[in-house]
């Protein structure tokens, strides 16, 4: 083979792979912005738009590392957790895109009010959204990471209604948990607050 018809193979062969690498390339960043379009959606509470990105079925698994099980069915109503976020002003800033052909991960950090009140740094989400053979989103997933240590003084709030507040933390845990519904959201953040106060914490800047 001369020079002249090797540099000739050479740029026909790198027409080729560019050719078919670029819409594999296109595809990933397509997918990923699917799912941020999705999400922009939610976030307007454009929830017919938000719809259109999903299937049929779109199922979702709560706080699983794995996606086990039916899951539960995705239909964006807004539940009591919605409104918890919503009344603390949550917000989540997401990082680490990635495209893994069938699914979109990404990872999540959130923060909210609640969480500035309490001081509380919570562990990186684990998001993953999984995809059917039309490209509609068919499934979500979310888990808290085990990287990373979390903080906060929520443990103290607590120790400190337990003392002075007895009956309002009862209301508060249910079962020992938090439970978002309700006026719950509301009388959370008037024990922050009046906990801070009494334990001569700085005072937290709310919207």
């Amino acid at each position: 083979m001369t020079r002249r018809s090797f540099v000739r193979f050479a740029v026909v062969a790198l027409s080729v792979v560019t050719a078919f690498a670029a819409p594999a390339a296109g595809a990933a960043e397509s997918r990923i912005r699917l799912v941020q379009r999705f999400r922009e959606a939610r976030e307007k509470g454009d929830l017919d738009a938000a719809r259109a990105f999903l299937a049929p079925d779109a199922r979702i698994w709560f706080d699983q590392k794995e996606r086990t099980g039916a899951g539960a069915p995705w239909t964006l109503e807004a539940d009591d957790w919605d409104r918890w976020d919503r009344f603390f002003h949550s917000r989540t800033d997401y990082t680490d895109w990635q495209d893994l052909g069938d699914r979109v991960t990404a990872i999540g950090h959130e923060t909210n009010d609640f969480y500035r009140l309490t001081e509380w740094t919570p562990r990186p989400l684990a998001f993953t959204w999984w995809f059917d053979e039309k490209g509609k989103i068919s499934g979500f997933l979310f888990h808290a990471q085990d990287e990373g240590k979390e903080r906060s003084r929520f443990d103290e709030l607590k120790a400190w209604a337990r003392a002075n507040r007895p009956e309002e933390l009862s209301y508060l845990l249910p079962k020992g948990r938090i439970d978002p519904s309700g006026d719950r959201p509301a009388r959370w953040r008037a024990l922050a607050i009046a906990w801070r106060r009494a334990a001569g914490l700085p005072e937290i800047r709310l919207d």
